[in-house]
């Protein structure tokens, strides 16, 4: 599911907000525990990322409910904690670790499949909430994404219009269902140096 560039009203009940990431975005298919090779990673032109971030499929083997399906971004980190574009592109053409490689993170935002139910035709706000459960015990290297409700999210983009490295918000309709490759007028992105009606 991909984002529309729209305007919105900040003021407007129903939305949930989350910080957008600049990484490569990536499907994440578990299988259950006792199956050998049960995690997949997947890129949005389909490519095979499996082999690319071994200690992102380390830690999603970890998971004991399966099969799920996950989506996300994978980012590098700088040592302000802030997403390096050139640390994933490095990693990324590299296809596979190398001594000196920096860590990949996953931030996981939706839960596609739970427990092998199809969940997309769920209200997102149910679906976070099934993701929380299912990640609830840390995993090394899998971090699921914060949401905001609306004080934080304004609060968040007047702070951010000075911050270089603040790309903006990601606004999502509490209740949307997930819509495979659609770009969806219920998610939209807010760039953090536009100007918004409400704020």
């Amino acid at each position: 599911m991909l984002a529309a560039s729209r305007p919105i009203d900040l003021r407007e009940e129903g939305w949930v907000y989350e910080q957008r990431l600049s990484g490569c975005r990536l499907l994440a298919q578990t299988r259950t525990p006792t199956r050998s090779g049960k995690v997949q990673l997947q890129t949005r032109d389909g490519s095979d990322a499996t082999g690319w971030f071994p200690e992102v499929v380390e830690s999603l083997a970890q998971l004991k409910e399966g099969p799920c399906i996950l989506d996300g971004v994978a980012c590098v980190l700088d040592d302000k904690g802030r997403c390096d574009g050139e640390g994933l592109s490095e990693r990324a053409r590299r296809r596979g670790w190398y001594r000196g490689a920096r860590p990949v993170f996953y931030f996981v935002f939706d839960l596609l499949m739970a427990q092998g139910a199809d969940v997309t035709g769920e209200p997102l706000s149910q679906r976070k909430q099934r993701l929380s459960r299912l990640l609830g015990t840390p995993l090394l290297n899998v971090i699921p994404v914060h949401h905001y409700e609306r004080s934080e999210a304004m609060a968040l983009l007047r702070q951010g219009r000075n911050q270089e490295d603040f790309a903006g918000l990601m606004a999502k309709w509490r209740t949307s269902v997930y819509r495979p490759g659609v770009r969806s007028a219920d998610w939209v992105a807010l760039n953090a140096r536009e100007s918004h009606a409400g704020l």
